[in-house]
């Protein structure tokens, strides 16, 4: 069990057209989403969505960097460079 606390920084801004404020907007990627104190978006109640593996990606996957296939090969000489 890990005892990590992490800060959450919340930013605030507003939508506007011609000098009227159409909406405040408060909240973190990493919380929650609000306008005008509503929530309309929130961490805890998303579903969690797992990536789908294809066994062709496209040539600029991460999965196909070779800074990691050395580091899964335990090649330390090549990943770290």
């Amino acid at each position: 069990m890990s005892n990590t606390s992490y800060i959450i920084k919340f930013n605030r801004g507003e939508i506007e057209a011609d000098g009227v404020t159409l909406s405040k907007i408060t909240g973190s990627w990493l919380d929650c989403l609000k306008f005008d104190g509503k929530v309309y978006w929130d961490f805890e109640s998303e579903d969690l969505i797992r990536p789908i593996f294809v066994s062709s990606p496209l040539p600029s996957d991460s999965t196909l960097r070779q800074d990691l296939k050395s580091m899964l090969a335990s090649n330390q000489q090549t990943f770290q460079k």
